[in-house]
């Protein structure tokens, strides 16, 4: 009830539209839709053409770093929880997994991406079974990360 006022009020301000969390999982579909939306489809068209074409180069300059069966992983704590990512919204996974193409960890793959989910809640117990060759590590939930415990490389520069 509180987001019905909420969006009265909006609409009093300015023309408002109200679009729910998660309506959209793909860049192409979201950007067609606001162009549409805005009367600015060939707008929409043109921006995103320039985005493939950046998304190919993007492609073309990591080819050859990534080993074939590599699989890559997106993780962060957030206050006491720790949760793994899939290839949504969230913390990158459209850009990693949609567009870049990197494989996800098997059950990444299995328990978000199949199921179109963006984020899910794990143990600490369970973050191995959900951990890819490489971990994208989200640290933006205020945690702190020391650096300096790490052993090895610290990316794949």
């Amino acid at each position: 009830m509180a987001g019905i006022k909420l969006n009265e009020q909006y609409r009093k301000i300015a023309p408002t539209i109200v679009i729910l969390y998660g309506t959209y999982h793909e860049v192409h579909e979201e950007m067609k839709a606001f162009g549409q939306m805005l009367g600015k489809e060939q707008e929409a068209d043109n921006w995103l053409a320039a985005f493939d074409e950046d998304v190919k180069q993007a492609k073309a300059s990591i080819a050859g770093l990534v080993p074939a069966g590599t699989t890559f992983s997106i993780m962060g704590p957030f206050g006491k929880e720790f949760y793994i990512y899939g290839d949504g919204v969230n913390r990158g996974g459209q850009a990693i997994y949609q567009q870049l193409g990197l494989t996800p960890a098997e059950s990444v793959r299995t328990d978000l991406i199949q199921k179109k989910g963006d984020a899910q809640s794990v143990s600490t117990e369970k973050i191995a079974a959900y951990a890819g060759d490489y971990i994208f590590l989200d640290i933006s939930g205020g945690v702190e990360f020391d650096e300096s415990r790490l052993s090895g490389p610290r990316s794949m520069q």
